[in-house]
């Protein structure tokens, strides 16, 4: 039926531009993004698992760099613990040196010197071995606790006083004579059994931290490749969606051009 009060061609051919013009510009949004789900109106249970993703993304790289602060705390305690282990050899060099009771009271009086003078390179060495306002050399050290997972579960770094047994040690020493000498032999096994000791735990904190950070770090980057396959875009698709409904769109406006024309057909029926 023709009629001039309702055009069903015109109707059909609005209905095709606005459909293609509305995907158009869902395309556009994903193409100017990169993300094919950008906000809770393209999808919204996906945008909201995404966001949680990103949230421990954030997460996991806050807690690489507290990695790394504890990292450098262990690392430092390490290069100071490594020290007085080798001045203990130097140490235990000079003691027994004053073992010997052959040697005389000036020379007893130089190597005292030097004994003491290497007892306060240790003292430095353990009051230096500071990492960002963290001594774990030291008595007062505590050990380290913090987050390592996004959970909010935590890790400790266990402290290596090493300054108490220095502290034993000092009021063990006693060089006067061959024989105190010999028993400053004894005390100096203690306190290098306990520098050793803090070396051991140190080097395993430190492997720990290392094989932890890592795993954060693998960890971060599959979350990271499995949020983009749940919400980025491919350009590639989108380029060929935009090409055809650009086709679309043209063809829904020759269409409509042509439905509007049609109820003109009608005045050829009165001539």
């Amino acid at each position: 039926m023709l009629s001039i009060n309702t055009n069903s061609s015109a109707m059909a051919a609005v209905q095709m531009y606005n459909s293609a013009s509305n995907d158009l510009s869902q395309v556009q949004k994903r193409i100017s993004t990169g993300l094919k789900v950008a906000d809770g109106f393209d999808d919204a249970s996906t945008f909201a698992v995404a966001q949680r993703l990103r949230s421990d993304i954030k997460a996991f790289d806050k807690i690489d760099q507290s990695l790394n602060g504890v990292k450098g705390s262990v690392e430092v305690a390490m290069a100071g613990a490594t020290a007085v282990s080798d001045l203990t050899g130097s140490i235990r060099e000079k003691v027994t040196q004053l073992a010997d009771d052959s040697i005389s009271a000036e020379t007893r009086a130089s190597y005292t010197e030097d004994l003491n003078s290497m007892l306060a390179q240790v003292d430095s060495f353990i009051s230096n071995s500071n990492f960002d306002g963290s001594n774990l050399l030291q008595t007062a050290s505590t050990d380290i606790s913090f987050v390592a997972a996004a959970d909010g579960t935590t890790m400790t770094v266990s402290a290596a006083d090493i300054e108490t047994a220095k502290t034993t040690l000092d009021g063990a020493v006693d060089v006067s004579d061959a024989t105190n000498a010999r028993a400053t032999l004894a005390a100096l096994d203690t306190f290098e059994s306990a520098v050793n000791s803090a070396i051991s735990s140190l080097g395993s904190d430190g492997k720990a931290l290392d094989m932890h950070s890592d795993f954060i770090g693998k960890l971060s980057d599959a979350t990271e490749k499995g949020l983009g396959n749940m919400v980025d875009a491919d350009l590639a698709q989108e380029a060929a969606n935009q090409s055809a409904l650009q086709v679309k769109q043209q063809l829904a406006v020759q269409a409509l051009s042509s439905a509007a024309s049609a109820p003109m057909n009608i005045l050829s029926l009165f001539r």
